[in-house]
């Protein structure tokens, strides 16, 4: 996997009440280390850059909830924070299990070679001919 692949870039979006967040949570994401704020393309949306193996999209907007910070819940937020959370949590897991794939794998190759090869029947001579 490459490193731009764990370079995220996403944006969060708030809701309209309170006014003023946006530049608050500029703020408090910038105390952040590994993560970049800047504003957003669309209105109440604050732009975020991080690597996914410091942050996560999940951890940054929890941390903006547990300042008192209202993002935006409207179903298609929660559905695009679903789908981000979930795509994320997946690559995660693959970086992790990688290792423990390529060793199940060596394992499974050394079992199979122990096999005999070829066409082999476990049937009992015996009962392979009928007389």
């Amino acid at each position: 996997m490459h490193t731009d692949d764990l370079s995220k870039k996403r944006e969060i979006q708030f809701d309209p009440m309170p006014p003023g967040q946006t530049p608050e949570a500029l703020d408090a994401l910038e105390t952040l280390k590994h993560v970049k704020a800047d504003e957003g393309k669309r209105e109440l949306t604050v732009a975020v850059s991080y690597n996914l193996l410091q942050h996560t999209f999940q951890e940054l907007e929890t941390r903006l909830q547990d300042q008192g910070f209202h993002l935006d819940n409207s179903l298609l937020s929660k559905l695009k924070r679903a789908l981000i959370e979930y795509s994320e949590e997946v690559q995660l897991d693959n970086l992790q299990s990688t290792e423990q794939a390529l060793k199940a794998r060596q394992i499974f190759a050394k079992v199979y070679e122990q096999r005999p090869q070829g066409d082999h029947d476990s049937t009992p001579e015996e009962w392979r001919t009928y007389r």
